[in-house]
């Protein structure tokens, strides 16, 4: 389990590296990630039922 700041941009993949330098991308996979409303500051509900 990872935690993630839902009010910052967050990348698809991420680049991963040996001591070498050598490296790949690997992509992320969000299960659920959950909608972040800017207008209250709020997770998952909708703009309708906000009730700022």
């Amino acid at each position: 389990m990872v935690e993630v700041d839902v009010t910052q941009y967050y990348f698809n993949k991420i680049f991963i590296s040996l001591e070498s330098k050598t490296g790949f991308r690997q992509p992320i996979k969000f299960d659920k990630f959950p909608l972040y409303y800017t207008h209250c500051s709020k997770l998952d509900h909708s703009t309708e039922l906000c009730y700022i």
